[in-house]
């Protein structure tokens, strides 16, 4: 299967982050948006509540599902939280959390 990634129709340069039933069927989606971004993920780690925690670094403007990480002219960090149900509960850049948190670990 090959879904489409359109970064909302910016550069192409985003992040998808999907959620898969066992038999492969979509359960939720959600991409970031940019308007001049690269986004990187350098590490993602997974609850037991099933909660996904992702992150990375990126340069320029970036949001992930509507939520603005933050909007950087140098290479900045970010950690989000996506809960089981697919929405996005925070998200942090590295104005409030160190960069050092980017290297995930569970």
């Amino acid at each position: 299967m090959t879904s489409d990634v359109n970064s909302c129709e910016s550069t192409g340069r985003g992040i998808l982050v999907q959620k898969y039933q066992g038999d492969g069927q979509l359960i939720w989606e959600i991409e970031t948006c940019d308007a001049y971004t690269i986004g990187l993920v350098e590490g993602a780690a997974v609850s037991e509540d099933g909660s996904l925690y992702v992150g990375g670094k990126y340069w320029g403007e970036m949001s992930i599902d509507g939520v603005l990480v933050g909007t950087s002219p140098t290479t900045s960090y970010f950690v989000f939280k996506v809960a089981s149900n697919g929405q996005v509960e925070w998200v942090m850049n590295d104005e409030d959390a160190s960069s050092g948190a980017v290297g995930l670990t569970w």
